[in-house]
């Protein structure tokens, strides 16, 4: 199983730090580190992102939230088997095996996909804010996360809309700082 370390909090002293339960609305309890070109750029109940002018991270609570079935053109509650769901929805190519991933302590796995262009239709809409999201053209990475103090988070990657070979790497530190706490 891959782990993600997280020893680039205390590697990298230019992090500053994001509490989720004091300075946002997010509410599951998350500490997370990013550097200066990281901003907040979402700020919900249900979903959280920083980001910065090439890159996004993307915390969703998708316990509640429904996904486009491109078979049915409805939208359906979130999958129990998200990498199917992918694999059979024409929002998206290139999906990639999951690989076993170790956030924050918790486990998960990871999915590469490549957006289709030009979307009509949102992909997820979450409950909580009716924040959607509609796939850019484009490489997202998801981790799926079954049970963070009882919720499942979906977390995005977000490269430049088509850029199909983006640099992560940056976006992987600050998943490297994440800690869950109670």
């Amino acid at each position: 199983m891959g782990q993600i370390d997280s020893s680039a909090l205390s590697a990298n002293q230019s992090l500053k730090v994001l509490y989720a339960t004091k300075d946002t609305k997010f509410e599951l309890p998350l500490m997370l580190a990013f550097g200066k070109e990281w901003h907040l750029s979402d700020n919900y109940v249900d979903m959280i992102s920083v980001s910065t002018t090439k890159l996004g991270v993307a915390f969703n609570i998708v316990d509640n939230a429904l996904v486009f079935d491109s078979k049915s053109s409805k939208y359906i509650p979130f999958p129990d088997d998200f990498v199917a769901y992918l694999r059979s929805n024409s929002l998206y190519s290139d999906v990639s095996d999951p690989v076993d991933v170790t956030i924050g302590g918790v486990d998960g796995s990871q999915i590469d996909v490549i957006g289709k262009a030009p979307q009509h239709r949102d992909f997820l809409v979450l409950s909580g804010t009716g924040w959607a999201y509609n796939p850019p053209p484009a490489k997202t990475r998801f981790i799926l996360l079954d049970n963070v103090a009882g919720k499942r988070i979906l977390i995005f990657i977000l490269g430049p809309d088509g850029d199909t070979a983006p640099d992560f790497n940056p976006a992987i530190e600050v998943l490297n700082s994440i800690k869950f706490s109670e």
